[in-house]
């Protein structure tokens, strides 16, 4: 008999939250529950242990710093047996108090800030990311170029001295912080100090718009008009990736740089379940980080006691601990359908912050709500503490015909221009296409054009590109054929640099293909664990290797389908249903009819087309559903020959019947339909 365990959901509430808003925040974690329960119990299936989720939603009204909250999670973690592991919410402010609970027989993980150097307590883990923090960008910038002035124009919330103090001793001497007030003299102090600034200058600012009394647009507006009238651009570092002045700008010298702890594309199984657990898109902006790292850690705890087999003991605990510490970055990585975990003392040392911007070349022809967000040329990596700078490769795509698609055997030709910018040589050759066909190949490159050298050593690198490409062709939807098409591609050394994937606001929405419809387009990236055997010890080391995936939703045209296989199958049901009424002196004209009709039928089935010959789809259903109900008719026929006394009240049950099965199968198919739709 399996040991139940209690995984608890922690949910916090605050009045400031519409009832509607907590419906659906309550709605999705249930969702989460269903979904994380299959996959923890097929981790647990050999085990004689059980994860049972439960939601616990905890009012933090007037928690400001949520320590009243914290406390209340911990006393109930404290007075369960039956709870292994559980999450407790962080202090704000205070470390201590976040990493109070030091307990002897549970997992506790929490989160942290990420200047916090409080030791983590044992059996404690914190899942805060190792990203690097406002005062390190501000001192990678100031490193990195030769600039006369560090102007900071912060909320007196934020004090310089913790920015002043990272600096080099020459940054130290320019930097030049000057606190904002919040209220309408605020405008007019920020005006004075942007016309301070030059072209070698360094604007460092998290002041945005709604934080000013009446102050709607005037920042945005102060900043682009005063450095334009002026003819000078600084570079400019804004903390707070909202303000619309990063997101307003049209001056192409002008880049405005932010910091996001979130990459700028999407993971790709992240948006796959996204996707099948959501049915309105907007409802994913309430997938809450603090939820979903819950789900993903206990997933991880399943998976450990999977892979280690452990059972339970004294050391049950310390077993879970020390796997959990396993997962260092160096020997195993932990990839959940959220997030990422490796841990060093404790504390998770996966980094997401990227440094991002938004083109300014873009903002005459996109949707204001809608602009393409791009990396930084240069990025900065937290690594043991130390920051250290990445170079970025873009990559673009740009499709220009599909040539076929063959879901049969999984295979589609394209020709697509590639743009590559780099600042390497012949940058395609650090690009490897991750799914070229085997049984097809194809792969033709031609260089056709070589941009002249950026101010920052970048070139631009345009190749044509003919090529065949794989994929998983889904037959479940056939013959109302919904494809995913798609090119991988990814750097062949993961260390040459941070590959860019296309982004989101440059997809091509308006690409046509011969026969189908073009449901949506998309870019993600694939998360996969590398391991690494080195030496002639077979010693090992993981990696994450990120294959950036630019693929089309495709749907074929109905009426084709229709044409060619379920008009001729619906006939055929018809005519099978229809022998039901021939009157029994011509029974035997109703058997010729039924055997000719099956045949028909099979003759039908292994001329329609079907994707991959052994898999089970819709098509493959609709026959069945025929063949039982010609099937049935035909058996029916073949007895009335017996003269049995009942064979009337059978043909009474079978007009009445069939035509009710025929009814719920449609119902079956419009559902599965819908069902295969929400893969995609």
């Amino acid at each position: 008999m399996k040991k139940i365990f209690e995984t608890p959901i922690w949910y916090l509430t605050w009045d400031t939250i519409s009832k509607s808003d907590e419906k659906i925040y309550y709605s999705l974690t249930n969702k989460l529950i269903n979904y994380y329960n299959k996959q923890v119990d097929e981790l647990l299936d050999t085990s004689n242990i059980k994860f049972k989720f439960s939601t616990k939603i905890l009012d933090a009204t007037n928690d400001n710093s949520l320590e009243k909250t914290h406390d209340k999670m911990c006393e109930y973690i404290m007075s369960k047996e039956n709870v292994i592991a559980s999450t407790v919410c962080r202090v704000y402010g205070n470390p201590k108090k976040t990493f109070s609970l030091k307990p002897k027989n549970k997992i506790i993980y929490t989160e942290s800030d990420i200047s916090w150097s409080e030791k983590i307590p044992d059996l404690v883990f914190d899942l805060t990311p190792s990203n690097f923090s406002n005062m390190e960008l501000v001192k990678w910038l100031s490193e990195n170029k030769n600039y006369n002035r560090i102007k900071y124009l912060h909320h007196p919330f934020s004090p310089p001295s913790s920015y002043l103090n990272k600096l080099n001793k020459k940054n130290k001497k320019i930097f030049d912080p000057v606190l904002i007030e919040l209220d309408k003299n605020g405008l007019e102090k920020i005006k004075k100090e942007l016309l301070k600034l030059s072209s070698k200058s360094l604007l460092v600012t998290n002041i945005a718009e709604n934080q000013i009394e009446d102050g709607s647009k005037k920042v945005s507006e102060l900043i682009h008009n005063i450095l334009q009238s002026k003819g000078v651009s600084p570079d400019i570092t804004s903390l707070v990736p909202s303000a619309s002045y990063v997101w307003d700008n049209s001056n192409t010298d002008l880049d405005i740089l932010v910091k996001t702890d979130d990459p700028p594309w999407k993971y790709f199984l992240t948006e796959k379940l996204v996707n099948k657990l959501l049915s309105n898109k907007n409802e994913e902006a309430y997938l809450d980080d603090f939820i979903t790292k819950q789900f993903d850690f206990y997933l991880m705890i399943a998976e450990i006691i999977s892979k280690r087999k452990l059972s339970l003991n004294d050391d049950f605990i310390r077993n879970i601990d020390k796997g959990i510490r396993s997962i260092d970055n160096k020997y195993d990585i932990f990839l959940g359908n959220f997030h990422t975990f490796s841990f060093s003392s404790r504390k998770n040392n996966q980094t997401s912050s990227y440094l991002c911007k938004v083109p300014a070349s873009t903002k005459n022809y996109e949707d204001q709500n809608k602009r393409t967000v791009i990396l930084n040329d240069l990025q900065i990596r937290k690594q043991n503490g130390k920051l250290n700078t990445d170079k970025v490769l873009f990559c673009y795509v740009d499709l220009i015909k599909i040539f076929f698609i063959d879901i049969e055997k999984g295979i589609w030709g394209a020709e697509l221009n590639l743009e590559i910018i780099s600042m390497s040589d012949d940058p395609i050759n650090l690009i490897r296409f991750n799914n070229l066909s085997v049984t097809n190949s194809l792969l033709k490159i031609e260089k056709i054009n070589v941009s002249k050298k950026e101010n920052n050593n970048y070139k631009t690198y345009i190749y044509n590109v003919t090529a065949n490409f794989s994929f998983e062709p889904s037959s479940n939807y056939y013959p109302f054929d919904f494809q995913d098409i798609y090119i991988e591609y990814s750097l062949k050394n993961h260390k040459d640099a941070i590959l860019q994937p296309v982004p989101l606001g440059q997809l091509d929405y308006e690409f046509k293909v011969d026969g189908w419809y073009l449901q949506k387009p998309y870019s993600s990236v694939k998360r996969l664990k590398n391991y690494v055997k080195t030496g002639t010890n077979l010693s090992k080391e993981v990696y994450l290797k990120n294959i950036s995936r630019y693929g089309f939703i495709l749907k074929r045209h109905e009426p084709a389908n229709l044409v060619k296989s379920l008009a001729p199958l619906s006939f055929l049901t018809l005519i099978a249903y229809y022998c039901l009424y021939v009157p029994f002196d011509q029974i035997y004209n109703t058997i010729s009819f039924l055997v000719v009709i099956f045949l028909a039928g099979i003759a039908l089935y292994f001329s329609s087309d079907r994707p991959q010959p052994l898999s089970f789809s819709l098509i493959d259903k609709m026959f069945q559903f025929f063949y039982l109900i010609s099937g049935v008719n035909l058996l029916y026929a073949l007895s009335v020959g017996l003269n049995f006394s009942f064979i009337y009240i059978i043909k009474k049950i079978l007009i009445l019947v069939e035509p009710f099965l025929c009814g719920l199968f449609i119902i079956y198919i419009i559902k599965q339909k819908k069902d295969v739709e929400s893969d995609f």
